[in-house]
């Protein structure tokens, strides 16, 4: 008897194994990719500002506006002041002038990065800035950055991860 259910169990797995899955397709909706999240970009937009500056109080109202336009996951804004106020940082600073290497003059204004970069206010409207956030939005994300924020005394500490998502090499 227990060899007549050994020679069965053999025989239906080789059937298994010389048919496997093929017969079963996967409907809409289900197969490769399943369950993914959709990728989006998100712009960064640095406002290189300082305090006192006539054409920065030109753009501010501008690009505030934008911010309070676009959700935080559409757009990010940040004023970067590295010179002439209290609350100047010399990290700002050094971002500015050793990892962009842009010219002290200000406003500028860069998006992700150096993608898009505009220096003074001469010809910097609402569309203009919009037309830029727009297409960066539109392209495909090369990157995906995950990011968590904690408060330790008085200061905030921001820990993350980036992950290559394209099929191309990063550096």
């Amino acid at each position: 008897m227990k060899k007549i259910i050994i020679l069965l169990l053999i025989g239906f797995l080789a059937v298994f194994v010389m048919t496997g899955c093929d017969s079963v397709v996967p409907g809409e909706g289900e197969g490769e990719g399943e369950g993914e999240p959709e990728q989006k970009t998100t712009v960064l937009m640095e406002a290189i500002i300082a305090v006192g500056c006539s054409q920065c109080a030109k753009i501010e109202p501008i690009i505030e506006n934008l911010a309070m336009e676009y959700s935080r996951d559409e757009m990010i804004l940040v004023e970067l002041v590295p010179w002439g106020s209290n609350y100047d940082l010399r990290e700002s600073y050094q971002r500015m002038t050793n990892l962009y290497k842009l010219e002290t003059k200000i406003p500028q204004l860069t998006f992700n990065g150096l993608n898009n970069h505009i220096i003074g206010s001469s010809g910097v409207t609402y569309s203009t800035l919009k037309n830029i956030i727009n297409n960066q939005l539109s392209q495909t994300p090369a990157i995906e950055l995950k990011a968590s924020k904690t408060n330790q005394n008085y200061t905030t500490v921001i820990t993350g991860t980036v992950k290559n998502i394209s099929s191309n090499t990063l550096s």
